[in-house]
C-alpha cells in the first residue's frame, strides 16, 4: 500500500494513475471533495477515461446536500482496505485532506456522537473574534493552533469539547496515533515558482472547461446546498455571478486562496506523516516500483 501526498497542482492523481496501471492496483481517494458527485471541474476529479481506466473508490459518492462525514469515511475506507488487503490487491491512496489520510492510517478515535448532533446556533451567531474568545475560554490549547478566520475548525473544536466533555486537545493527547496499515507515503516536493505557476494556470483553465457553467447549473438546481460549499473557487464564482466581483477579481482570489492552501497541505504533510519526498513524477514512478520490485 502506497500514499501519495502533496499540495494542490502537484500532479498526485497522474501519477497515482500510472503507477495503478503499472501494479493492477485499485486507488482510494482521500480528497474530501471529489467525494461530491456535483463537483467536478472546481475540484479537479479525474475525467471519465481517467476514471474508467482504473478502480476508483470514494470519487462521487456523495451529494453536495451532504456533510462529509469523516468518521463514515474512516469506517468505510478500513473495511474496504482490509478487503482489498484480504485479496492481495495493490492500493494507492491518493489526495490533498492529509487528515482524512491520518485517520485511516492511524489510530484515531472519534466519538459516538456524529458531526452535526451538537447544536452549535448560539456559536453560530457570534463573530469571528468572539468565537476564538470562546474557544479559548474552553480549550486554550487548540485555539492557540487555529487562526480566529478559520471559522470552520474554531467551531469544530468547540463542537469536540461539547460531545466528548473533553477538549480537543486532551483527546489528541490520550491517542497515541499509532500507524495501523503498513503503508509507504511519497510526496510531490514541486518547486514554489513552478507549483504556483500550475495554479495560475489551472484556475484558468477551470474557467476555460466550463467552472462557470458548472457553478451556473448548480446555483440554479440547488442554491442552498452550493452556498455551503467551501471548496475554493465555487464562493468566489458565485461573487462574480451575483455581480460582488468582477471575474478577474474573482479568479485573482481563486489563485491567491489556492497557493495559500498548497502551503498548507505542505505544512501539514511535513509535519504528520513519514514522507519520501521526490521531485517530478518519473522520480515518483522509479521509486514506487522500486518499493514493489524489493518488497
Amino acid at each position: 500500500m502506497v500514499a501519495i501526498v502533496g499540495p494542490t497542482a502537484s500532479h498526485k492523481s497522474n501519477l497515482a494513475i500510472e503507477v495503478a496501471k503499472i501494479l493492477n492496483a485499485d486507488i482510494i481517494n482521500f480528497d474530501a471533495y471529489q467525494m461530491y458527485e456535483e463537483l467536478n471541474i472546481g475540484v479537479n476529479k479525474p475525467t471519465s477515461e481517467e476514471l474508467a481506466s482504473i478502480k476508483h473508490h470514494f470519487i462521487s459518492n456523495l451529494s453536495f446536500k451532504e456533510r462529509n462525514n469523516i468518521m463514515n469515511y474512516q469506517k468505510a475506507a478500513r473495511a474496504l482496505i482490509d478487503q482489498l488487503l484480504k485479496d492481495k490487491k495493490n492500493i494507492i491512496l491518493v489526495g490533498g485532506s492529509g487528515l482524512y489520510l491520518r485517520t485511516i492510517l492511524f489510530d484515531y478515535q472519534f466519538s459516538e456522537f456524529e458531526r452535526g448532533s451538537i447544536d452549535l446556533k448560539d456559536y453560530e451567531k457570534l463573530d469571528d473574534l468572539a468565537l476564538h474568545q470562546a474557544l479559548e475560554k474552553i480549550d486554550l490549547e487548540s485555539a492557540n493552533k487555529i487562526h480566529y478566520k478559520n471559522r470552520r475548525r474554531v467551531l469544530r473544536a468547540i463542537e469536540i469539547y461539547l460531545m466528548n466533555g473533553k477538549t480537543k486537545s486532551q483527546i489528541e493527547k490520550e491517542q497515541e496515533h499509532k500507524m495501523i496499515y503498513p503503508c509507504h507515503i511519497v510526496g510531490l516536493d514541486i518547486p514554489r515558482e513552478e507549483l504556483y505557476t500550475r495554479i495560475e494556470k489551472r484556475v484558468d483553465l477551470m474557467v476555460k472547461n466550463g467552472l462557470i457553467e458548472e457553478i451556473k447549473y448548480l446555483k440554479d438546481k440547488d442554491e442552498a446546498s452550493l452556498r455551503r460549499v467551501d471548496a475554493i473557487g465555487y464562493q468566489e464564482i458565485l461573487n462574480y455571478l451575483d455581480g460582488k466581483l468582477s471575474l478577474e477579481e474573482a479568479l485573482d482570489i481563486m489563485k491567491s486562496k489556492t497557493k495559500k492552501y498548497a502551503k498548507r497541505q505542505m505544512t501539514f504533510f511535513r509535519h504528520q506523516f513519514d514522507v519520501h519526498w521526490v521531485h517530478s513524477l518519473e522520480e515518483g514512478k522509479d521509486y514506487i516500483l522500486g518499493i514493489k520490485e524489493h518488497g
